[in-house]
């Protein structure tokens, strides 16, 4: 594209291998940050439409937490003495 010319076959061909590359780069480029506007796009209306009312429950969290890591729920059998 922008580089000197090519002396030689071989250099000819590292020329146009080079192009070509730029080319599938570029593609691969602009596809990924296609891809990431849309993901942005989708995320962007998830949080507009407001918050679910399921996961963000930080009291209920913490009370269960307790309930289910409460001391009484864990005891051990004390061993017999033998």
């Amino acid at each position: 594209m922008g580089s000197s010319r090519a002396g030689s076959p071989i250099m000819r061909m590292i020329h146009r291998f080079n192009d070509g590359l730029l080319v599938v780069i570029a593609v691969i480029v602009v596809f990924v940050l296609f891809a990431a506007g849309v993901r942005h796009g989708a995320v962007q209306c998830a949080v507009e439409s407001g918050s679910s009312k399921t996961s963000h429950n930080t009291l209920i969290e913490v009370i269960w937490t307790v309930v289910r890591d409460h001391p009484r729920r864990h005891r051990r059998a004390i061993p017999s003495g033998s």
